[in-house]
């Protein structure tokens, strides 16, 4: 299954809205230290690290936050095989888990679990999948973090 953007249509008023709407499924995650003032974060995770377009207001680097993993979907299926976080190149990620919430609108709440481990990701798609349903996503870049304002 396919899933486009949807065209001239905002997924967030601003990052403090964004933040205050979502941020339930936010985690917290170190972060590895960053030059200040740089747009990229290197989120430390037990799947390794996640490189982030940082949409925070205050820069940051270095210590921990509590941080909300916002990606748009390219595309997703049914989840084959393991639940998984892989970067497979060009800022793409592509995940595996099970839709955990449906918060509305375009938006689902992925969580890839792999023993202890587990991370949630608030994504969108223009035909999100169904509560419960296990899947892979593949995402556009870039995977974006917010953290509180």
């Amino acid at each position: 299954m396919t899933a486009e953007p949807r065209r001239n249509q905002g997924l967030e008023d601003s990052p403090d809205y964004f933040w205050e709407r979502f941020s339930a499924y936010a985690g917290r995650l170190a972060i590895g230290p960053e030059p200040t003032g740089s747009p990229m974060l290197e989120l430390i995770t037990p799947f390794g690290p996640l490189y982030t377009f940082d949409r925070g207001l205050v820069p940051v680097s270095g210590g921990s936050a509590e941080v909300l993993l916002h990606g748009q979907v390219e595309q997703w299926s049914q989840a084959e095989g393991e639940p998984r976080v892989q970067y497979i190149g060009q800022g793409r990620y592509e995940l595996s888990g099970q839709v955990e919430e449906l918060p509305g609108g375009t938006f689902f709440v992925l969580r890839v679990d792999e023993g202890p481990a587990s991370l949630r990701f608030l994504l969108s798609s223009s035909n999100p999948p169904t509560r419960g349903a296990q899947v892979t996503a593949r995402l556009a870049p870039p995977l974006m973090s917010f953290r509180a304002p």
